[in-house]
């Protein structure tokens, strides 16, 4: 199971991922990003909240996802997972696609990072007081 929704419009989306994340549910989350990104004129960073995230789809539907060829994708920033395959999995495809990407434990941590790598991003004022 997946959500998808404009942290910061055209700059910052988050995407939340539950459970055992199928094949199905990554290649229609991709769908439903892609034109988002598309359509922003900016640099477009993802923000992953993978606390609830038992799996993930394997390597071979990862490496299928369009969204890492967009040419204004920024970072890819995961959060809250201490699933060691998922981490692994992550980092491996990240690799393999050769997009930019961290791991981080705390969604804090992870906002904190955002906003040292692209400062025009301007968080709401809820998140900058995690920061």
């Amino acid at each position: 199971m997946y959500t998808v929704s404009w942290l910061v419009p055209q700059q910052v989306i988050v995407i939340k991922l539950s459970g055992h994340v199928t094949a199905e549910a990554m290649l229609a989350m991709d769908s439903e990003i892609v034109p988002l990104c598309a359509g922003s004129p900016h640099i477009v960073h993802l923000l992953g909240d993978l606390a609830e995230a038992q799996s993930l789809p394997t390597l071979f539907t990862l490496r299928q996802l369009r969204i890492s060829r967009l040419p204004n994708l920024g970072w890819s920033i995961g959060y809250g997972s201490s699933n060691v395959m998922v981490r692994s999995l992550l980092l491996v495809t990240s690799a393999v696609a050769g997009t930019k990407s961290r791991l981080f434990k705390t969604r804090a941590a992870a906002l904190h990072f955002l906003s040292t790598v692209d400062n025009t991003v301007k968080l709401p004022a809820d998140e900058k007081n995690l920061l």
